[in-house]
């Protein structure tokens, strides 16, 4: 079907644009609550503390890729993590 893997990038290339905006078209409430969320872990990082809450199983949980810091990829099988060093003493990064 594609002679070269460029032609194919090139149509998965737009083919994931085209899905990205119907998503979007579809789902306008939904980008719209995301944006808010946006805004507000704005405003949560501008005081320098990280987006945090506590899930309704009361797990707390912390969006840590929001920090500049040492940041450790480990690559398996099923996805990668990473781990970041000495957490609570990095600045967010804004």
């Amino acid at each position: 079907m594609f002679e070269t893997n460029g032609e194919l990038y090139r149509a998965a290339n737009y083919l994931s644009k085209v899905t990205i905006k119907c998503i979007g078209d579809l789902f306008a409430d939904a980008n719209q609550i995301k944006d808010w969320f946006a805004k507000c872990a704005k405003v949560v990082a501008s005081t320098g503390e990280p987006v945090k809450w506590v899930s309704p199983l009361g797990l707390p949980c912390t969006q840590p890729y929001k920090y500049a810091s040492n940041v450790h990829v480990i690559k398996t099988i099923i996805q990668n993590l990473n781990v970041a060093e000495t957490l609570d003493q990095q600045p967010v990064n804004k």
